[in-house]
């Protein structure tokens, strides 16, 4: 009989809801946001893996946000025998270092329930990074980086088949007072269990994972990134060779989705998917042969992308790879430079027209164009003057989605287990200094992330720091903020280089020239190629969607998606009745 394993996965993603909605809270002429629950994806890279060892059975649970307590208490029923060894949860860019976010608080409650009931079986907590899963309580292992090596180790311990991993064991690895004595044991997959490059990360579903045809799975080409931009705090950075996935195994996975599941459309998890022209010309040739057109999202390198130019632009219409996500961060030149992005700005502002008119003239039948570009501001070097400059080029000349956020430099201290950026290990180095943050800037940052990316839009003519004085209870929260705070970090600012402006006055101007461009367009910002899923699912056209205009949506289409939710929950209920 084989060993038994559950691992619970969450994640959600903020999509465009249309008129009618909420009309007093709509953001932009088709409407308002509204948080979706989306399939996870570490957890069935993990649950494959251990399933292709011959010793495992291991189940995934998806959708945790749309799961009350009571059903999982409920399935927990009907899964759990005295053969459950573990339980995992994969934790999704949860960043819960200062505070508990609503899903970790979940996490805990289900937690809690498995250690009264079920005090034999194990707590395994799955991450990017140990800050995501910090407030994570009576975990008994944190496997924290790319975890399919870790979790083997974990597993066969848990059989009798192998000796204890190796371990790091930390006692509260970011100094906060809450949190004072607290022990965490990790499995550190980056330095100890290291599972990159990765040749083989195919993923497979089970039918009790209920995958319908009209989803949007997630795939990787490779793992690690090339490049060390100064502000990245991913891993692996700067790795060397092809660290590509081998072309069968890609042909494999793609064939099996879509025998089974009727799948063709696929986000990319890598960091730079066209780190390689000869990787990418080796995944176009196995697309040619198929007998089905996929659809492919990613990150890319913006300066890649236009130094090689149809070299592989080519290969990646018929890859169906037209839909891309690009960090561009700044049209300075002096401060891309300073973050080891120094190409010329102006031939990549001509680079982006060019491909954008190549990729949508030349794409498959069947696929979308999408470009969207990530900008930073704040970084060194930069101006008002520059920023403004770099604002008025996006709004005459790039009508597709620009996320622009200011330069976030981590104020915990370093855990010894996760990346840091190279801004993030000595921002002096840079230039940056800091001050101490005041209430009022506090609130202003708990505004601006708790109310400005769900509202997204402001009113003409009105500021961040309009809204905080429209904020419920101000007096309240300053003076609550006022007080003695338990943590000790995150109590600063940060001030630019020039002394001319700091953290605050960046998050008020990016907010302004978000909301001009969504009111401008008529197109919200998150429109990008992570969203696919949800117009693909509500059956929406993505070529319409993506180039022409937004659909529409109401409360009908929200309805549809919760219906799927629920059907996939009484699907799984009931998978042995």
């Amino acid at each position: 009989m084989k060993h038994h394993g559950l691992i619970i996965t969450g994640a959600s993603f903020t999509y465009p809801i249309g008129k009618g909605f909420v009309p007093e809270h709509a953001v932009y002429d088709a409407g308002n946001w509204e948080e979706m629950p989306v399939r996870g994806t570490g957890a069935h890279r993990i649950a494959t893996h251990l399933r292709n060892t011959g010793k495992w059975d291991i189940e995934v649970v998806d959708y945790l946000e749309a799961w009350d307590d009571e059903e999982l208490f409920q399935f927990f029923e009907t899964r759990i025998t005295k053969n459950t060894k573990w339980i995992g949860f994969s934790v999704f860019f949860t960043y819960s270092i200062h505070l508990a976010q609503p899903i970790v608080v979940k996490q805990n409650r289900l937690i809690l329930h498995i250690k009264e009931k079920y005090p034999w079986i194990k707590i395994v907590v799955g991450a990017s990074k140990l800050a995501n899963v910090i407030r994570h309580e009576q975990v008994d292992y944190f496997c924290i980086g790319n975890g399919e090596l870790g979790i083997v180790a974990l597993c066969d311990y848990f059989t009798g088949d192998a000796p204890h991993p190796k371990v790091k064991v930390k006692v509260n690895p970011f100094n906060h007072i809450d949190l004072e004595g607290r022990q965490y044991v990790i499995i550190d997959c980056f330095n100890d269990y290291p599972a990159f490059p990765h040749k083989n990360p195919h993923t497979s579903y089970e039918e009790r994972d209920f995958i319908r045809s009209n989803e949007v799975l997630t795939m990787e080409l490779s793992r690690g990134c090339i490049f060390k931009c100064t502000f990245c705090d991913f891993s692996p950075l700067g790795v060397k060779g092809d660290h590509s996935r081998h072309a069968e195994n890609f042909e494999e996975e793609l064939k099996e989705n879509y025998e089974k599941w009727g799948v063709t459309h696929y986000c990319l998890s890598d960091e730079t998917a066209n780190a390689s022209s000869e990787y990418i010309s080796k995944f176009a040739n196995i697309v040619r042969k198929l007998p089905f057109q996929p659809q492919f999202h990613g990150f890319i390198r913006g300066d890649l992308l236009i130094r090689r130019a149809k070299q592989d632009w080519d290969n990646m219409i018929d890859m169906g790879f037209t839909s891309q996500s690009m960090g561009i961060e700044t049209f300075n030149h002096a401060s891309g430079k300073s973050i080891n992005k120094g190409f010329s700005p102006l031939q990549m502002q001509e680079g982006l027209l060019a491909s954008a008119e190549y990729f949508k003239k030349n794409r498959k039948t069947g696929n979308h164009y999408n470009q969207t570009l990530t900008m930073i501001a704040g970084l060194p070097h930069e101006t008002f003057e520059t920023l403004d400059r770099g604002g008025e080029w996006l709004n005459k000349y790039w009508h597709n989605q620009v996320n622009i956020l200011p330069l976030h430099i981590s104020q915990h201290i370093t855990d010894g287990i996760d990346a840091v950026s190279d801004i993030d290990k000595d921002p002096s180095k840079y230039g940056y200094t800091w001050r101490d943050s005041s209430a009022l800037d506090r609130v202003i940052e708990d505004y601006y992330y708790q109310n400005w990316e769900v509202m997204r839009v402001l009113k003409p003519n009105y500021g961040l720091r309009d809204m905080v004085d429209d904020y419920p209870n101000i007096k309240l929260e300053i003076r609550e903020e006022s007080k003695e705070r338990g943590e000790e970090t995150n109590s600063r600012i940060w001030v630019h280089p020039s002394g001319d402006y700091d953290q605050i006055d960046m998050l008020e101007w990016t907010t302004l020239f978000q909301s001009d461009r969504i009111i401008k367009l008529g197109r919200p910002e998150s429109l990008n190629g992570w969203h696919m899923g949800w117009y693909k699912q509500l059956g929406y056209d993505l070529r319409e969607t993506y180039e022409k205009k937004l659909p529409d949506i109401t409360k009908k289409d929200v309805d549809k998606y919760y219906g799927f939710l629920e059907r996939y929950k009484k699907n799984k209920l009931n998978w042995y009745k």
